[in-house]
């Protein structure tokens, strides 16, 4: 179980990527009733799209880090060739 400090800084984390928050939000509501699912079986319904689009939103936030990391090292090397010319 996370403690407190866990619980926030997953939070923080979370903030950074709104549309998983969103995805949690939805899962969270199906899980404590709130979409006024009553029966297993449309539970399972409502949540095998939510937990797909989770994975994709996951896959799409992973990309996109991925990409800044490798610009952020490109200028790097950018950079580091112009100083060496000097």
């Amino acid at each position: 179980m996370l403690n407190e400090e866990e619980v926030n800084k997953v939070f923080n984390r979370l903030k950074e990527h709104p549309d998983l928050l969103e995805s949690i939000k939805d899962l969270l509501d199906i899980t404590e009733g709130v979409k006024g699912i009553e029966v297993a079986d449309d539970a399972e319904f409502a949540l095998i799209p939510e937990v797909r689009g989770l994975g994709k939103k996951c896959l799409e936030d992973w990309a996109k880090q991925q990409a800044n990391e490798q610009e952020a090292k490109a200028q790097e090397m950018k950079l580091r060739q112009h100083s060496k010319k000097n």
